[in-house]
């Protein structure tokens, strides 16, 4: 990913960060994705906590700014996939000149999100999910029980005293779009509000549909309303 974003070769960025882990700055983390047939295994790279003190020491730390440590190397694709849909968000909303704040720390309160971002005044929740639905208990997978979750908590108090606000979208990216479909069914069964619960999959992360009929929910018909 950053050889794509920087424009240089693999070569040179896994120079770089040997270097950063050399400093014990960063980490790296091997990690086999699961298209991953042959060659060798990548590794990810992130900051460490001496790299996250110095990224709040230097003052370019942000609402995102934290370690990789601890990170089984299970999560690390699904960490990458939070960050695709972070830079894609900011592309898309430079190109639009929409206003877009990100935040990946501190979230754990009534709620617990993969992210929380803001696009003209607009608050979504977001949350990758990567495997197929299970856990079921009481016939409902764990997924469906967690996006309930976000239900009850929509417009309440407490909402407003951990976050700020009452009003989100929750924006839920699924691993292909037949899993994204298989949400949709399962949403529509469980009577979710169509314009509170919205499904993307990995391949078009911003083509939002809605969790109640697929019906497509642009997310300029969300942004522009504020």
């Amino acid at each position: 990913m950053a050889a794509e974003l920087l424009g240089i070769s693999a070569r040179a960025v896994q120079a770089h960060y040997q270097r950063l882990i050399g400093a014990e700055l960063v980490y790296g983390i091997r990690y086999a994705p699961e298209e991953h047939l042959k060659g060798a295994i990548p590794i990810a790279y992130g900051l460490s906590d001496s790299g996250v003190d110095m990224a709040f020491r230097e003052g370019f730390a942000t609402d995102s700014t934290k370690t990789i440590k601890d990170h089984k190397p299970s999560r690390i694709e699904h960490e990458i996939m939070i960050s695709r849909f972070h830079l894609e968000l900011a592309r898309v909303c430079e190109e639009k000149n929409w206003d877009v704040r990100w935040r990946q720390r501190n979230l754990q309160h009534g709620v617990y999100p993969d992210a929380l971002f803001r696009v003209n005044g607009a608050y979504f929740f977001l949350e990758i999910e990567r495997a197929k639905l299970g856990d079921y208990k009481d016939g409902e997978p764990q997924l469906l029980r967690k996006l309930k979750t976000y239900r009850d908590y929509r417009d309440t108090a407490d909402c407003e005293k951990d976050f700020g606000f009452r009003r989100f979208t929750v924006v839920t990216v699924m691993r292909t779009a037949v899993r994204a479909a298989n949400l949709v069914k399962r949403a529509e069964v469980a009577g979710l509000d169509k314009t509170t619960f919205l499904v993307a999959n990995e391949t078009k992360m911003l083509a939002f549909a809605s969790a109640k009929d697929l019906a497509s929910v642009p997310l300029n018909s969300i942004a522009l309303q504020h």
